[in-house]
């Protein structure tokens, strides 16, 4: 699609302009010890975000999309699972899509039937994106981690009136649908600054104008409104990946805008993650 095929040259392009111009002497080096028993984190610091004495930081995103709502804020805090599966406790972690981008949490060692991970993740929120899908995974040392529960969350109509809401909701996996448990999730929504997007434009059209029209054809297609799903279409591709909801399956399908090509494709990078 154009907004896809405009976002990764303009994140290149961008990418470029922002690049270091010279290498930091730490560069590629791994701290050879970690900090003592004495050497307090800072407050709020998660240790679990801490390896050998660095805590991880979050990417900078530098350009913000085309056909974006605004920025969404997602507090992943905690889950109650019904089961746990396994001879040990498990190790759970979360595996989160919004739109096109699939976000991780840290994996919450010998967390079992109640996982806590306190993470927060910030995204931009493409337009018609009505939810999110989330699955939770225990982490296997010998084998592939397995799912075990799941759940498409439809985004409370109240963030966008700059409310933040605090929910529990249900989760879905063997034990049957709403049948694994809960997760706690705290949302929130910020519009973006126009005089924000002017400028970007504005970079843009002077770094390469073909991207700039690609942009804009992006938006002309969205400004034609969601695309109606046909629940055959749906089957069709439900007996091709039958390890993957209905409901995202549909959700891929109106995201790539009834473009069944690029709904496979997407399919096979879910399900092979």
């Amino acid at each position: 699609m154009a907004d896809e095929k405009a976002n990764l040259k303009a994140r290149i392009l961008l990418d470029e302009a922002t690049c270091l111009t010279e290498i930091p002497d730490d560069f590629l080096r791994i701290p050879v010890s970690a900090p003592s028993s004495s050497q307090a984190l800072p407050p709020g610091v998660d240790p679990r975000l801490v390896l050998n004495g660095i805590q991880y930081q979050p990417v900078r995103q530098v350009y913000i999309p085309p056909n974006t709502r605004g920025r969404l804020q997602i507090k992943l805090t905690s889950a109650r699972l019904t089961k746990n599966y396994g001879f040990v406790r498990m190790d759970p972690y979360i595996r989160v899509r919004v739109g096109n981008v699939v976000y991780e949490t840290p994996t919450h060692t010998n967390g079992g039937k109640n996982p806590q991970w306190n993470c927060t993740l910030e995204t931009y929120l493409p337009i018609n994106v009505e939810s999110i899908y989330l699955q939770i995974f225990d982490e296997r040392s010998f084998t592939d981690d397995e799912c075990i529960a799941w759940s498409r969350i439809v985004l409370p109509q109240a963030i966008f009136n700059q409310e933040t809401i605090d929910e529990w909701y249900p989760l879905s996996g063997r034990q049957g649908e709403a049948q694994e448990g809960v997760i706690n999730l705290i949302m929130s929504f910020k519009e973006i600054d126009p005089a924000t997007l002017q400028r970007q434009q504005e970079l843009v059209d002077q770094i390469d104008p073909e991207l700039a029209a690609a942009i804009e054809a992006s938006k002309q297609e969205i400004r034609q409104g969601p695309v109606e799903i046909k629940d055959e279409d749906v089957s069709d591709m439900a007996a091709m990946f039958p390890n993957i909801d209905a409901e995202v399956i549909k959700a891929i399908l109106e995201d790539k805008r009834g473009n069944k090509e690029a709904a496979v494709t997407a399919l096979i990078e879910l399900s092979t993650e």
